[in-house]
């Protein structure tokens, strides 16, 4: 599984929008990526941000940054949990 899959289980199970801080901490408590990185939050940061709308990777998008550092899932732009 790749690290924005986890951060894309976590939020859909959540169903709100969360700080890359608490992604990362529930992805670890849930076990869904294994991070390798001296600062894995600033890594899964950069990863949120690549993948979410106009990011450098954002072709097909997957997250929507809501504040920052926190993001949910593309199509909660007009949900009132965001």
């Amino acid at each position: 599984m790749r690290m924005y899959e986890a951060a894309k289980i976590v939020l859909t199970d959540e169903n709100r929008p969360m700080h890359a801080k608490a992604l990362h901490a529930e992805i670890v408590r849930r076990g869904l990526f294994q991070f390798g990185a001296k600062s894995p939050v600033s890594v899964l940061s950069q990863t949120l941000r690549d993948k979410s709308v106009g990011g450098r990777k954002s072709q097909e998008p997957v997250f929507v940054r809501t504040a920052l550092g926190t993001y949910g899932l593309v199509g909660w732009e007009n949900d009132p949990k965001g």
